[in-house]
């Protein structure tokens, strides 16, 4: 059963990063609606219109968020491929990169023109 099931598998990696995205979407709003409301009701900005040390804070925060959106796409891969959920983990997190680097590129040659 291992021999014709396993190995990597397209479609659970590619299905995995849409979990993945659509994760980093969800927390990412969330992190952010909860942050700007925090930044209004504290008025931690200063007079120049900077923030003061949340900028650690907010780097840290992105970052959990996405582990944990990698998590959610690797748990997903995992479960769709039903076995070597490993290897279609690492293939989200590649399809992910991958894809954040071809939106990079096509924004930076739009920035150029």
């Amino acid at each position: 059963m291992r021999e014709r099931y396993g190995k990597a598998d397209l479609v659970a990696s590619i299905l995995g990063m849409l979990a993945a995205i659509g994760t980093l979407v969800f927390l990412g709003a969330l992190f952010a609606a909860g942050t700007a409301t925090i930044e209004l009701q504290t008025n931690l900005l200063n007079q120049d219109g900077t923030l003061d040390g949340v900028e650690t804070l907010g780097v840290v925060a992105a970052m959990v968020v996405l582990f944990v959106s990698f998590l959610v796409g690797g748990i997903a891969a995992g479960r769709v491929s039903r076995y070597d959920g490993g290897i279609n983990g690492m293939g989200t997190a590649l399809w992910f990169l991958l894809l954040v680097g071809k939106v990079d590129a096509a924004l930076v040659d739009e920035a150029r023109r």
